[in-house]
């Protein structure tokens, strides 16, 4: 996307946000129903998507888990158009959009869920790695990350878009910050 690499994703104007989230939005939704069937997101009471583009994602958690108190975290013109998009659908709560840049800013707390759809493998591993450390530090123990990334193969479900799904419960940490 036209704004990545260059040190300025924090201050991405409206235009060169809205070509990228456009094509992530209309893809997003072909991975949406195989997430939601492959992790019981139900369990959870509160969960923030953290780089969720336009919300594809959280509007079909927001379909699925009605009673789910769901946020998205997303650069501030992207937020903008989820917002938008939350308005438009007949959703039975308008989730919470926060705009910033998850590399610099801090992630809102208090959510028993984070999700990461889609998000990893559009950075180099030093982007994941601020990005991975950034959560953690938004989040508390028992807390849990959900990871969900599309995979290129033909797995025997016959899908085109086989998931790889990690799932992390933090616990307190006895080892030395790395």
């Amino acid at each position: 996307w036209s704004y990545a690499g260059a040190g300025r994703e924090s201050s991405v104007k409206p235009g060169d946000a809205a070509a990228y989230s456009e094509l992530m939005a209309a893809s997003q939704s072909m991975l949406a129903g195989e997430i939601l069937e492959a992790y019981d997101f139900g369990r959870h009471k509160r969960l923030i998507d953290v780089g969720g583009g336009e919300g594809v994602f959280v509007a079909a958690l927001a379909e699925r888990h009605p009673g789910l108190k769901l946020s998205l975290f997303e650069l501030p013109p992207v937020a903008d158009r989820a917002r938008i998009r939350f308005a438009s659908q007949p959703l039975s709560q308008c989730p919470h959009c926060h705009g910033g840049s998850f590399l610099d800013d801090p992630l809102p707390r208090g959510h028993d869920c984070v999700t990461l759809v889609r998000v990893l493998f559009d950075h180099e591993d030093t982007i994941v790695l601020r990005l991975l450390r950034n959560i953690r530090a938004s989040m508390e123990p028992g807390q849990t990350l959900v990871i969900a990334e599309p995979m290129a193969g033909d797995p025997p479900t016959g899908s085109p878009w086989p998931l790889a799904i990690a799932i992390s419960a933090r616990r307190p940490v006895t080892t030395s910050p790395t």
